[in-house]
């Protein structure tokens, strides 16, 4: 029980980290950062947009066993019958982005 306060600490000090990282992108002109992290069974692709000071993330994770998931800021892109597949909509809006933080 000794240890909560110190992980409350931790959790509130990362969470402050993390929007002082994201303020401090914001105020940063438009531009596309792209990273790739190696997970222990994934490959992340996460392509960061910032667009008038609106971020963006788009993040596609591929999987060692062939599935590929893909998320807009946390958000998985949901599978709807009779629409165009998920890794199409997010590459198609993926791309606009891109465009538009390079005008």
């Amino acid at each position: 029980m000794k240890n909560i306060p110190l992980l409350f600490f931790l959790f509130c000090f990362s969470a402050a980290v993390a929007q002082t990282q994201k303020d401090s992108l914001i105020n940063q002109p438009s531009f596309v950062k792209e990273e790739t992290d190696q997970g222990k069974d994934f490959m992340l692709y996460r392509t960061i947009v910032n667009v008038n000071g609106m971020l963006t993330t788009f993040e596609k994770k591929v999987w060692n066993w062939g599935g590929v998931f893909v998320f807009k800021n946390g958000q998985a892109y949901p599978v709807e019958e009779g629409k165009e597949l998920p890794i199409i909509t997010w590459e198609r809006e993926k791309n606009e982005m891109i465009k538009k933080a390079g005008e």
